[in-house]
């Protein structure tokens, strides 16, 4: 499989961008046959909040600030078995927890992931690396052999993570919600409340220079035909009593297979992005990712290995999420969007 170079990309474009299109059904709203004051105003926005449960939608409040939009999520993750709200910074989660408390709701906000300074409550900085990479750090660095794992797990950032999940209503940013992906995040929750410009939550992009593509087709490429690398794809096998070989743990074995499986898939997948880049000119490209595969175990603490060793950095650009989420099938529409051509 051949490639541009990345000076050849540049000069197709520098930027790449993942777009999805927002599937909203618009509902017009006629104009309220008569004015009503402030407090009538906000009992309505209350029950008319607490009427959308239990009905699947996006449901756009334009409400000017001070109207109480906040009094009337009260109002309906009171009636709500299990609710996420999403707020633009770490500030208006506490804020919201306070208020969501003060009304009897058991509310928790995810805590932010400090490796230094008083709020520190995690203690390896390879985390802060996979990070800058595009990577899950928990998906990365924390389930696969993090020596304060125990630690974190009884009072650090796992805790606090696995606290807000289980709470009645979790609170998180918008960052998290396009981080971890709002899908994963509301997932077994009947009510989410995005507050502020949600468009980029609910409608998220990505950005990456064109370039960090070839970086990341050299990385999968090594994964799949340096031997060093290939060795690790294999099964580990034992001898039994009778002098038969086997593999010493299958399960093991199985994984590895899916992970050497989904990485022909990503090459693949990073292929079809550079082919759209290639042919296309200014403007809006789609690229045609026809299969989609499920994300293995483990696949993401090999991506970050592999660029430790090679020791990619891609800027802080979070090339691997955007390729991740390509191969995954999980944007509705993906494409390409050039920002600005560099040569000719």
């Amino acid at each position: 499989m051949s490639i541009s170079t990345p000076t050849e990309l540049l000069q197709r474009l520098i930027r790449l961008e993942v777009f999805e299109p927002p599937r909203i059904d618009v509902i017009p709203v006629p104009p309220p046959e008569e004015t009503v004051d402030l407090e009538q105003y906000r009992r309505e926005m209350s029950s008319r909040r607490v009427d959308l449960l239990g009905q699947p939608g996006v449901w756009l409040d334009r409400s000017p600030t001070g109207s109480g939009k906040s009094t009337a999520d009260v109002a309906a993750f009171q009636r709500a078995a299990r609710g996420l709200s999403v707020q633009p910074a770490h500030t208006n989660c506490a804020d919201v927890v306070e208020q969501l408390t003060a009304g009897g709701i058991d509310a928790v906000a995810y805590p932010g992931r400090f490796t230094c300074g008083k709020n520190k409550n995690c203690w390896n900085t390879a985390a802060d690396q996979a990070e800058k990479l595009g990577l899950s750090v928990v998906a990365a660095v924390c389930r696969f052999g993090c020596e304060h794992q125990a630690k974190c797990l009884q009072g650090g950032y796992l805790a606090e993570v696995s606290i807000a999940s289980h709470a009645r209503v979790a609170v998180a940013t918008h960052a998290r919600a396009v981080h971890a992906g709002l899908d994963r995040l509301s997932e077994g929750r009947d009510l989410v409340c995005v507050h502020e410009d949600s468009v980029n939550v609910v409608v998220p992009q990505e950005s990456i220079p064109a370039d960090l593509l070839a970086t990341a087709k050299f990385v999968v490429e090594r994964l799949l035909n340096d031997p060093t690398w290939l060795n690790r794809f294999g099964p580990v096998f034992e001898v039994d009593r009778e002098s038969r070989t086997r593999a010493k743990n299958e399960r093991a074995s199985d994984r590895r297979d899916a992970q050497y499986t989904f990485f022909r898939h990503l090459a693949d997948t990073i292929d079809a992005v550079i082919a759209t880049l290639s042919s296309t000119t200014d403007g809006v490209a789609a690229v045609p990712v026809t299969t989609t595969m499920a994300e293995p175990s483990g696949v993401q603490a090999v991506l970050f290995r592999a660029s430790q060793k090679l020791g990619i950095t891609f800027n802080g650009y979070a090339v691997w999420r955007v390729l991740l989420r390509f191969a995954a099938g999980s944007f509705y529409q993906s494409g390409v969007l050039t920002r600005e051509r560099l040569g000719t």
